[in-house]
């Protein structure tokens, strides 16, 4: 996944809980956090924010 390569890159070796985070996570979230690996500056940037409902609903559009 292009995510999970992102975040090793910047970040890393990723655990596996965050690992695990990836593989449940649906594909809003995981275009928030795609957004979010640009600008983060360490894994809780990435994956400890709420999702903002706005987010998700921009995705429409």
């Amino acid at each position: 996944m292009l995510l999970q390569r992102l975040l090793a890159f910047k970040f890393r070796a990723l655990d596996e809980a965050n690992l695990a985070r990836l593989a449940a996570a649906d594909s809003e979230t995981l275009l928030v956090w795609g957004e979010r690996v640009l600008t983060a500056v360490n894994l809780a940037a990435v994956f400890d924010a709420p999702v903002p409902l706005e987010d998700a609903a921009m995705r429409d559009c």
